[in-house]
Formats: structure tokens, C-alpha cells, sequence
């Protein structure tokens, strides 16, 4: 008796079920000397209801009880138990191994034999509390486990409806672009963003941000909305790349950044530019099968400061039928059971060569699985296909003279001039500054497709054969594409002198409007009356010829060095019956 006394109590509540008075004082003396709290039946249906009532820690049941047995009692005890553990004792004072038997079938988990050893009894309801305790706890464990896989699913939730938004969002007409994309975590976290400028060129962007789930949704939503709202704007891919770098370090600690391929894709001209930061070579096809690549030179957004920030562009020519390959780093790094990587080497074979472009994505989905065999995916696996077509661009929204009607506000006349001199040429874009005036002036929303292309062709001639004199006729043939685009660049760099005046002029007309835009240059000049309307085999003079055909007139001025397009519209019915009724 004396380790019973000297033992810790335990602080259990003990159902002791027997028929006999004198067997239950005893094992409630024995109990309550080491702490427990005791709560006693006579028989087994009574200790099935104190059970239910007081739901102890512990029970301790004779064999043979009137009314119901202890093995009756135990088995509606530990139906009634659902998902709590709690031991069950059987008192008796048959050994054999029937009554073993019998009490296994039952539920019990321990049988004692009577005459029962103080001893024995505390060392049983000991273990049996401290079991109760792990079970407890792994029962708690298991719940809180069961949240947090809730919370899981639903952040995975949330995390595939926000990259449906982003990645469905403003891509209407983008049919020339095709995706693989195998997600490693259930929805996929890289993005893929494409959408038509104003001006007619396809911006494409492939992001990988780091880590997966609800993290990259959060950063695809102000990259999309960046990509989206400038290229609507009719910003240039160096000026998305640098508002995506600085939203980044605005937005995410220094832990998150993402890694992007963007692309400007010129179909009419043939022209591609690329920004790559981060992401795994891409590659331009020939019809031929031959493979250009496109290397990272830069580093993710996100990693650099505005100081730091690098938006140098590479430039390429590309023809009709060529196709551009961008994909992420899910891809390369694939590994096999063997933990060898998929590799550039493999991708590079089945883009090249002279098989057929057609089903490029079908052997690699089937290379890749091949290769992977049983071994998990760990990473987004993103690949791209845009194949480029001379007549994939849609049709400018606005129509010559006539087709595109009204503005959002009665027409007025005024005048405005923005001139850019020395480093305001290398460093700014005007044509979105402008656009946006048209648009707060005037409100030639259902024209600005067709203004920022006129726009955009002017300053472009004034700033590249003005200013920088570069010649057009270098690009007659890829080498003198990429020559063409390198001088450029370099001279833009260089630029110490040089001015570029835009004025615009509007003026009110009895159904509608004039635009008057003169874009003048301080270069040389040329000889503009030898210049001839542009042929799709011409390298050179499109851009005019596409400005004469949605300007009701196109007229140069001294020597060349001053260029106005006159752009007339007529006044919509709804602004003439807001007219009236005011």
C-alpha cells in the first residue's frame, strides 16, 4: 500500500462497475489513494448510463454483473466512445483463454485478475491515462492537420480563381499563341499573358515567380495588371519591364521576385523584341527548322533597384511561319528516377530541325513524361508556342474617315506641343503621354488604336531617320536586321543633341473634328518626294503608307525634317442629342 500512497496522483475520473458493495469500496479505496476521482455502478447497464452522463477517464467493469455482463456494458461503452479513447477494463477471476477470447471480442482493452494487487491496478490505470493523453493528442493533431489541409484547399481555391482572372483576362484574339502547362502542385502558378497593342504589335509574357500556391497569385495580379493597362496604353516592353520591377519592390520583400521573358511581336514588319530576366533560354524557329536563341540577360524583377535596373532590349527579325518558343525552368530541370535533368539539349532537339512544327508539342509532353517516368514533378512546367503570321493582327478598332464616329466629349479647338530634347529622347516614350492627352482633351477613346499607331510611325521616322539617322535599307536581310536595331540602339545611347517637337492641333468642324498631328526632327532631312508607297517586299516606308491609309492627308515640309497627318472624324448621334438637350 505504501507505493500507492506515495505515488503522484494521476487526476483521473474511474468508472468502477460490480455487483458486489465490498469489491467497489475496495477499488475506490485502492483508486482514490492515488488521486482519482471515483464513480460507481452495481450492474452493466447502469455503468452503460453513468458513462454516458459522466464520460470518465477510465472504467473498470466486472465479468459477471445482473442485468448486463461487462462484456455487453464494454461493447456499448466503446460504441459510445466515437472517436475519444478510453480503456476499458475487465475484472475477473477466470484466466483461461476463452474469457481472454471474450473479452477481446468485446473491446476491452486489458483484463486484471482478481484478487486485484494494488500494485497492479495503479501500474495499469497509469498506462492506460498516459495512452489517453498520446491519443488525445494525436487526435488533436490530426484535427488541427485536417484545418490546415482545409485552409489549403481553399487558399488553392482562391489561388486558381485569381490566375483564371489573370491569365484569361484581355487575351481575346491571341489564338496564335499555344500553351503546355503541367502543374506540380494541383493549379498552376506560372503565368502567361498575352494581348494586342494599340498599334497592332502582340506583347507575349511568361512569368515563374517564386515559390507556388497563393503567393504567385498575389504577385500575378499587379504583374497583369501593369502588363495589360500599358500595353493597352501603348507603352513599350522596356517600360512595362521597368514599372513590373518597381511594382515588385514596392509590393514583395526581398524573397520574391519574378522571373520573365516579355515580347514585342511585329507581325506586319517582322520584327521581334525580347526582355529576357531570369528565364531559361527561348528560341525562334525558322521554317527551316533552325533555332535562334534568346538569352537571359538580365536579372528577375524584383532583385534591382530603378538605379540598377536594366531594360536594354535584344532585336531579331523574324518571317511568316517562324515560330517563338518561351518556357520556364519546370522543363530543363525535370529530372528522372537517375536525378538527371531533362536538359536544353533534348528541348533544343525536338524544337529544331526538320521535323514537323506542328507536333512540337505532342513529342515534348511525351518526351517529358518518358523521361520523368515515376519520379513527382516539383516545379511548374510552362511552354509556349506563338507562331507568327503576317495577318494575325487584328483590325485597328477605328476605321478611316467615316467608319469610327464621336468622341466622348463635344468637339473643341486647341492646341498643344510637347518638345523632347538630348536625354528626354532616350529616356521617355511620348506616344502614351500624348495619347492619354488625346483622350482627356477630346475624348477619342474609339479612335486611339489608329492615333497611336499614326503617333507611333511619325515619331519613329523623326527619332530613327531624323535624329539618328539610321537607314532603313540595312534591313533587307536578317544580319542587316539586327545591324539596323544594333546602331540604333547604340546611338540612342550615345545621343548628347537632337530635338523632336509633336504638336497637336484640333479644330471643331460642323460634323466632327480635325486632328492635325506634326511630328518635326532637328536631323538633315530627305528627299520625301522620292518617297514611294510601301510593298510588302519593301523593308522600308510601310509605316507611312499605313498612316496615309487611315489619314485623310499626309504632307512633309521642310526638306523632310516635318511630317503632318491630318485625322478627320465626325460627330456621333448620342453627343448631338446630349448637345441638343443641353
Amino acid at each position: 500500500m505504501s507505493s500507492a500512497s506515495n505515488a503522484q496522483p494521476v487526476a483521473l475520473c474511474v468508472l468502477v462497475a460490480d455487483d458486489q458493495a465490498s469489491m467497489r469500496g475496495y477499488l475506490r479505496t485502492l483508486l482514490q489513494a492515488f488521486g482519482c476521482e471515483v464513480v460507481e455502478a452495481a450492474d452493466g447497464a447502469a455503468a452503460v448510463r453513468c458513462f454516458r452522463e459522466r464520460r470518465p477517464d477510465c472504467v473498470l467493469l466486472d465479468a459477471h454483473m445482473p442485468v448486463m455482463d461487462g462484456f455487453a456494458a464494454c461493447s456499448a461503452i466503446k460504441e459510445s466512445c466515437s472517436e475519444h479513447f478510453t480503456p476499458v477494463l475487465i475484472l475477473t477471476a477466470d484466466s483461461t483463454p476463452q474469457m481472454h477470447t471474450l473479452c477481446a471480442q468485446a473491446g476491452a482493452d486489458e483484463l486484471i485478475l482478481k484478487p486485484v494487487a494494488p500494485e497492479v491496478l495503479q501500474a495499469k490505470v497509469r498506462a492506460f491515462s498516459q495512452i489517453r493523453r498520446l491519443h488525445d493528442r494525436l487526435r488533436t493533431q490530426r484535427d488541427e492537420l485536417v484545418s490546415h489541409q482545409m485552409a489549403a484547399h481553399e487558399e488553392q481555391a482562391l489561388a486558381r480563381a485569381l490566375m483564371r482572372h489573370v491569365t484569361q483576362r484581355d487575351g481575346v484574339g491571341c489564338g496564335n499563341v499555344r500553351r503546355l502547362e503541367l502543374a506540380a502542385d494541383g493549379y498552376h502558378g506560372d503565368i502567361v499573358l498575352a494581348a494586342w497593342s494599340p498599334s497592332g504589335r502582340q506583347h507575349v509574357m511568361v512569368g515563374d515567380f517564386t515559390g507556388h500556391g497563393l503567393q504567385a497569385a498575389l504577385g500575378a495580379l499587379p504583374a497583369s495588371d501593369v502588363f495589360f493597362s500599358m500595353t493597352k496604353a501603348g507603352f513599350s516592353i522596356p517600360d512595362i519591364v521597368r514599372e513590373l520591377n518597381a511594382r515588385m519592390r514596392a509590393l514583395f520583400p526581398a524573397n520574391i521576385f519574378l522571373c520573365v521573358c516579355a515580347l514585342d511581336i511585329d507581325h506586319a514588319n517582322g520584327m521581334l523584341t525580347a526582355w529576357n530576366g531570369g528565364l531559361p533560354t527561348a528560341f525562334v524557329r525558322s521554317a527551316t527548322g533552325q533555332l535562334r536563341p534568346i538569352r537571359s540577360r538580365h536579372l528577375p524583377l524584383g532583385v534591382v533597384g530603378a538605379r540598377e535596373f536594366d531594360d536594354s532590349i535584344e532585336t531579331l527579325s523574324i518571317a511568316h511561319g517562324a515560330r517563338i518558343y518561351v518556357h520556364t525552368d519546370g522543363v530543363a530541370e525535370q529530372a528522372n528516377s537517375r536525378g538527371e535533368p531533362f536538359g536544353e539539349e533534348r528541348l533544343m532537339a525536338i524544337l529544331g530541325g526538320k521535323g514537323d512544327a506542328e507536333l512540337v508539342f505532342e513529342r515534348l509532353e511525351m518526351a517529358i513524361a518518358a523521361h520523368r517516368g515515376e519520379v513527382p514533378q516539383h516545379d511548374d512546367t510552362t511552354f509556349i508556342e506563338v507562331l507568327v503570321n503576317s495577318s494575325a493582327a487584328p483590325r485597328f478598332v477605328a476605321a478611316a474617315s467615316g467608319a469610327a464616329t464621336g468622341a466622348l466629349r463635344p468637339a473643341m479647338s486647341w492646341s498643344l506641343e510637347l518638345q523632347l530634347d538630348g536625354k528626354a529622347l532616350r529616356e521617355l516614350d511620348p506616344k502614351p503621354l500624348l495619347l492619354r492627352a488625346l483622350q482627356e482633351l477630346q475624348g477619342l477613346d474609339a479612335h486611339r488604336d489608329v492615333l497611336l499607331m499614326v503617333l507611333g510611325e511619325l515619331y519613329s521616322n523623326a527619332l530613327d531617320h531624323g535624329v539618328l539617322g539610321c537607314d532603313s535599307a540595312l534591313k533587307s536581310d536578317p544580319d542587316g536586321f539586327a545591324e539596323y536595331y544594333a546602331l540604333r540602339e547604340k546611338r540612342l545611347v550615345d545621343i548628347t543633341h537632337g530635338r523632336i517637337t509633336v504638336r497637336l492641333a484640333h479644330r471643331e468642324l460642323p460634323d466632327g473634328g480635325e486632328l492635325e498631328v506634326t511630328v518635326r526632327d532637328s536631323g538633315p532631312g530627305f528627299d520625301f518626294e522620292r518617297l514611294a508607297p510601301a510593298v510588302d517586299s519593301c523593308p522600308s516606308g510601310r509605316g507611312v503608307a499605313l498612316v496615309r491609309s487611315f489619314c485623310n492627308e499626309v504632307r512633309f515640309a521642310d526638306g523632310g525634317r516635318s511630317c503632318t497627318a491630318t485625322y478627320l472624324w465626325k460627330r456621333s448621334p448620342a453627343i448631338e442629342s446630349e448637345a441638343a438637350a443641353a
